[in-house]
């Protein structure tokens, strides 16, 4: 007889092996859950739709967070470089595509400059298509672990200030002026 902590709420069992799946069935289920953004719904309908034997979606949600939380943290993890493989594709796809519909809407403003109302309303989208594009190639940039932002430092002292912030352990000791004192034990001297 299962355990009562092995039961859901409605009374039935929740260890995969007790309802009749194997390990692999499991593992696969499991799989599904973590490329679903850890959704026990979505990943039920797509097995399903792919001819899988399935629990009910309750029995997923209880294997992902109590019977099965060990396996599934670590199929997770192992599986988030694949998701955020596929979904940073997606969001190139999409800045292609808002691209692409920006040069279709600034040819439509050029085309209709004698319609006021016209361009106005083309130069909105492509102002709206170009906000779009931008967030996209912001967000496929920050999946791909590439910067997103870009700054530039104006001198000497802000750089050593701000080495010192990010790095505390490597910049012992910024003077008022800016002026690196030491770095790593070492002590500097100015030029006289």
């Amino acid at each position: 007889m299962p355990a009562e902590s092995d039961r859901t709420p409605s009374g039935s069992t929740t260890k995969g092996r007790e309802l009749g799946f194997t390990e692999a069935e499991i593992n696969t289920i499991l799989s599904a859950v973590a490329l679903s953004s850890g959704s026990p719904s979505k990943a039920k309908r797509l097995l399903e739709a792919a001819g899988h034997r399935c629990p009910r979606r309750e029995t997923i949600s209880h294997w992902i967070r109590h019977s099965h939380a060990e396996e599934y943290a670590r199929i997770r993890q192992e599986a988030q470089p694949k998701i955020n493989a596929i979904v940073t594709e997606a969001l190139d796809g999409l800045a292609r595509e808002y691209t692409r519909l920006q040069y279709e809407a600034a040819a439509k403003v050029g085309e209709g400059m004698d319609q006021v109302t016209k361009s106005t309303d083309a130069a909105k989208i492509a102002r709206d298509l170009a906000v779009a594009g931008g967030i996209t190639q912001d967000k496929a940039a920050l999946r791909k672990g590439e910067p997103t932002e870009i700054r530039r430092v104006e001198n000497v002292a802000d750089m050593f200030k701000a080495l010192a912030q990010k790095y505390p352990g490597l910049i012992k000791r910024v003077d008022a002026e800016g002026q690196l004192v030491e770095v790593e034990g070492t002590e500097l001297r100015k030029a006289s």
